[in-house]
């Protein structure tokens, strides 16, 4: 039940940080009257004629919303107040959100008091991870960072992880204000990090003292009072990384692409996708295939109906997938037709579709290919351990379990004797001209040989964090954690690939111009 706005504004009056003008009242708020109520109780001259009237009128005002809260249910207090929107009647339960571009997995990432509500939750707390607290002030469109907590943090600037009997198991890490050179008025944005992947973040600003927060302040901005510490505690749940986002499938691409690859089925719960030279196709959340495009040598028609697939992948004019059972499938024409060339059995892990041959790797890390007349067969990597693999156009690429890249094949265009930019990957593809990976800090990094640097593929992005990166002949595109896109190459500019949109979750490119991503579809 909505309390009208007439009341509001005179509980607005008696402790007006609980109210913001043109907001409706929850229940919550009569609960902050009494107590204000209590503590004017206490202060000299209660017995004052003018201050009883107060009182009682206050006491009064108590009623009517105990009175016209009996039918909700009982709301969690924590730092701040819930308000109900009186356009749109949305709740605003705090100053951030658990992972703003991926909401789904809002309810396995929670801050918790006093920066926000006590949620409710019923995940598996993921006590095995290693958070990363990032403060920065935002100020209008540049962000500055202050501070970066780890848990290799001394003291109670560690991250580090505690319990109570009404919160369970959270992490946690001391703020401590008065130590950096913050203005009266900043804004603070406030953000969680796991394996370089954003979980959420959360508003503040800088007051001067407690007092303030009765003087009235911007409700989406949780006020954090000068000199003070504030103790950041957040949630996560093992829950939160298994959960896939579907979404639809949207395809960019030069005039010359044909325009059946354009032709998608229009599903609105795809969980991945790859695209072949003139074919496409998607897994769907319920683990069904769908194929579209040119269907020269079966590629769409002899697709694998049933359910129970988990990855794809498709190369010249053929396609690949991974069942659950561990065992992999091939079909269509080209120099990778038959299924009868795809490795038999089970225990595989992932699939790699490139030019004119397919990977397939086993629970082992060990590295199996297949082809009718490919060589680059003869240059695969021995032994095991292997993590990851990428099929291109002749080259190809293995992740090992520290980070470590190989790239092995028979390109002559310069990118297999270029160097390999330093670091651990986490990510990574190759193709014609260049290979491109995502680094343990979040960067983006293609390299090559001279015709790399022609094309223009040659980069290093420092405004991620990347989560992905899909090449083309002569394109790339990085997949930020904000589910934004960063498109790089000479062929990119024509692709007119979005930019200043979110929201996307999976991305592919073909070895010609074209480019794919799944985007999630709006509430």
């Amino acid at each position: 039940m909505i309390l009208p706005i007439e009341v509001a504004e005179s509980i607005f009056v008696i402790y007006p940080e609980k109210v913001s003008k043109n907001k409706r009242v929850t229940s919550e708020s009569c609960i902050h009257v009494l107590l204000y109520i209590r503590r004017y109780h206490t202060t000299e001259g209660f017995m004052n004629k003018s201050n009883l009237i107060t009182v009682f009128s206050m006491i009064a005002v108590s009623f009517i919303l105990i009175l016209s809260a009996c039918s909700q249910p009982s709301l969690p207090l924590g730092g701040f107040f819930t308000v109900m929107d009186a356009e749109n009647e949305k709740t605003t339960h705090g100053f951030g959100s658990g992972n703003p571009d991926y909401t789904e997995q809002d309810g396995h990432f929670f801050f918790l008091p006093p920066l926000a509500l006590k949620p409710e939750f019923s995940g598996t707390f993921a006590a095995d991870l290693e958070p990363v607290v990032k403060v920065s002030i935002r100020d209008e469109e540049d962000i500055i960072p202050v501070v970066e907590y780890t848990v290799d943090g001394r003291g109670s600037e560690k991250v580090r992880i505690e319990s109570s009997d009404e919160l369970g198991e959270f992490y946690i890490v001391n703020f401590h204000i008065k130590k950096y050179d913050i203005p009266l008025g900043a804004r603070l944005l406030i953000e969680v990090f796991s394996d370089d992947m954003k979980l959420g973040d959360i508003t503040a600003i800088v007051i001067a003292n407690g007092s303030e927060k009765s003087s009235g302040y911007d409700d989406d901005a949780y006020p954090l009072v000068m000199n003070r510490t504030v103790p950041i505690k957040f949630r996560i749940e093992e829950e939160f990384f298994k959960v896939v986002i579907p979404g639809r499938i949207e395809v960019w691409g030069s005039p010359s692409i044909p325009l059946e690859l354009l032709d998608v089925p229009e599903y609105e719960d795809f969980i991945s996708l790859a695209l072949g030279t003139y074919h496409g196709i998607g897994l769907r959340q319920d683990g069904t295939l769908v194929s579209w495009g040119r269907d020269t040598y079966g590629q769409i028609s002899g697709t694998p109906a049933g359910t129970g697939f988990i990855a794809v992948d498709a190369g010249l004019l053929y396609s690949i997938v991974l069942h659950e059972d561990g065992t992999v499938y091939s079909w269509g024409g080209g120099l990778c037709s038959s299924i009868d060339y795809a490795p038999a059995g089970t225990g595989f892990s992932d699939i790699s579709a490139g030019y004119g041959f397919a990977l397939a790797l086993n629970e082992a890390g060990e590295i199996s290919g297949w082809s009718l007349s490919d060589p680059i067969l003869a240059t695969l990597p021995s032994g095991s351990g292997y993590v990851d693999i990428r099929a291109g156009s002749y080259i190809a690429l293995a992740i090992d379990s520290l980070g470590g890249l190989e790239l092995f094949g028979i390109s002559s265009t310069g990118v297999l004797g270029a160097d390999v930019p330093p670091g651990a990957f986490l990510y990574a593809d190759a193709e014609y001209y260049n290979a491109a990976g995502i680094l343990s800090d979040g960067r983006l990094v293609s390299w090559g040989g001279n015709d790399a640097v022609y094309f223009d593929l040659v980069q290093d992005f420092n405004d991620g964090p990347y989560r992905l990166v899909a090449l083309g002949k002569t394109l790339g595109v990085g997949l930020r954690s904000d589910g934004t896109l960063r498109p790089f190459g000479d062929s990119a500019v024509v692709n007119e690939i979005p930019v200043d949109r979110n929201g996307f979750v999976a991305i592919a490119a073909n070895q010609l111009t074209a480019v794919a991503a799944i985007s999630r579809v709006s509430d």
